[in-house]
């Protein structure tokens, strides 16, 4: 019973988001692209947790700004 309840016995689910553009004028153009390229840019979730990759699910969604 002992090993159902580790912790490392469990997976983990992350989720992703990927950014584009929209063709409506939310924000200028180039505020827009800024704001993709440093989404882009910030660091993994199973880096910054220190996930076991095997173990890792993950759930994309698409946004547009």
């Amino acid at each position: 019973m002992k090993e159902l309840c580790r912790p490392s016995n469990h997976g983990r689910e992350i989720g992703s988001r990927t950014i584009g553009p929209s063709k409506k004028g939310g924000m200028a153009f180039w505020q827009d692209r800024l704001f993709i390229a440093l989404a882009q840019n910030a660091g993994n979730a199973t880096d910054y947790f220190r996930l076991p990759i095997g173990r890792v699910v993950g759930v994309g969604l698409q946004t547009v700004i």
